[in-house]
């Protein structure tokens, strides 16, 4: 099975973190004019310095430039990314990690809750990736990507399907399409979009 996204999710996390640099390891500025450079932050799956430097990034493990990636979906969400990748637990099972603002040393309530990077690590595999944006930021939910999922697996397919209809609005019923494989789509309860496509195994 391959989980993957459709379209790309602007914005890294560690982004949003505004304020001063700091020379602690924490956070620092990255690149030529540091000045108006975006803060960078050491969480758990999450390196590197601001791909406008030129600098190297990494996400957990992976470097852009290395001899090894991957690619997966990163969904911004409105102070509840911390929910919604529980859920996504709930779903895939696996190990899930959350660094909050407040863990890295923000003591604004308004932010410090939030999470700066999400990561969960599922036994199929998969790896999703998540954060808050800052108060105030624009959000509009399922407009930038949709999360892909496909495979021959009928039967956990099905039962990702039925987990992540919980809540959900099915925009089209999981069912059998002219191509030949049961297809579906539906917006979970954070309002991220999801297709799912059973194919049949391969002889």
């Amino acid at each position: 099975m391959r989980l993957v996204a459709v379209a790309e999710l602007g914005g890294w996390a560690a982004q949003r973190l505004g304020g001063a640099g700091r020379r602690d390891g924490l956070v620092r500025r990255a690149g030529p004019g540091a000045g108006d450079a975006p803060a960078l932050a050491r969480v758990p799956g999450l390196r590197g310095r601001d791909p406008a430097g030129g600098c190297i990034l990494s996400y957990g493990g992976s470097s852009v430039r290395g001899m090894t990636s991957r690619l997966n979906p990163y969904i911004n969400f409105d102070g509840d990314a911390r929910a919604a990748l529980e859920f996504y637990r709930s779903v895939f099972g696996g190990e899930l990690t959350l660094s909050s603002f407040g863990d890295f040393g923000t003591a604004d309530p308004a932010v410090a809750d939030r999470i700066m990077h999400g990561q969960l690590e599922t036994p199929a595999g998969y790896t999703l990736m998540g954060s808050d944006i800052m108060p105030g930021m624009p959000f509009s939910p399922g407009t930038t990507m949709t999360v892909s999922l496909s495979g021959d697996d009928a039967d956990a397919l099905h039962d990702y399907w039925t987990k992540l209809s919980d809540g959900a609005t099915v925009t089209m019923t999981l069912e059998k399409q002219v191509w030949g494989d049961e297809f579906g789509q539906l917006t979970d309860r954070f309002g991220v979009p999801w297709m799912i496509n059973i194919g049949q195994p391969q002889g």
